[in-house]
């Protein structure tokens, strides 16, 4: 295909690709959260195969909306480490990352409780 044909393809080819890579990093999160419930002794849960597709893409946008909120975060808090930095500087940088963490995971765990859900 040449001319007006390909230019009209080539954006809806770009957002076929976009949905399907963010609805398998989705997929791979919601895999593992599953597997780890699984393995924690809960059942997985008796959805359709619609409801697991987008459960995976819902879960690929909020992966992909966290990434894009938590840079700034990790650009304070990891870029400026250098080796010249004391330990203690250091220690701390990584310590408030596991606690931003935690935090989220927290966050996300209370707010799927209160809406009945249990991952």
């Amino acid at each position: 295909m040449n001319g007006p044909e390909q230019n009209r393809l080539r954006p809806l080819t770009w957002i076929a690709l976009t949905v399907a890579m963010v609805t398998c990093m989705g997929a791979v999160v919601l895999a593992t959260g599953l597997a780890m419930g699984f393995l924690g002794g809960r059942a997985l849960p008796a959805w359709s195969p619609l409801r697991y597709g987008v459960t995976a893409l819902l879960t690929g946008v909020a992966y992909v909306v966290l990434e894009i909120l938590w840079a700034p975060f990790g650009r304070a808090l990891v870029d400026r480490d250098t080796a010249t930095d004391p330990v203690w500087k250091r220690s701390l940088r990584l310590l408030s990352i596991f606690v931003v963490i935690t935090g989220l995971v927290t966050t996300v765990e209370c707010a799927f409780s209160v809406m009945g859900l249990h991952l």
